[in-house]
């Protein structure tokens, strides 16, 4: 099971997704393969994304990025000015696992921020 976490910390500027675990099963298909690397590729675009706002120097400091077979760990401290871009490109990323997570239920969870948890709920009663 994939569990991935979005959250931010407003006493540290912080924000930050923190993905853990595997989708494939013993003796399982490719298809949960898929999915792995599926979730694998969205965390990696946030990193390169940060690393860019980074070099444009919109981050308080270097974003600390983590990404290992089964554990991924991105936190990113932006500048005031750029929270909402950088906040952004969190929320596009926590679609994409989202949709995963709709789609392949018994192999990803997501917990959403606050935010857009509350989006989601809404869209999904129309």
């Amino acid at each position: 099971m994939i569990k991935a976490k979005f959250s931010t910390d407003a006493e540290s500027g912080s924000i930050s997704l923190v993905m853990t675990g595997h989708a494939v099963r013993a003796g399982e298909g490719e298809g949960q393969a898929l999915v792995c690397a599926s979730a694998s590729m969205l965390s990696q675009t946030l990193a390169q994304l940060l690393l860019y706002l980074h070099a444009e120097e919109k981050m308080q400091k270097e974003p600390h990025i983590v990404l290992r077979p089964g554990r991924c760990q991105i936190t990113a401290k932006p500048k005031a000015e750029a929270w909402d871009e950088t906040l952004y490109g969190f929320f596009v990323i926590e679609v994409g696992l989202d949709l995963l997570a709709r789609n392949h239920r018994d192999f990803v969870q997501v917990t959403l921020f606050d935010t857009a948890e509350k989006a989601f709920s809404k869209d999904s009663s129309t």
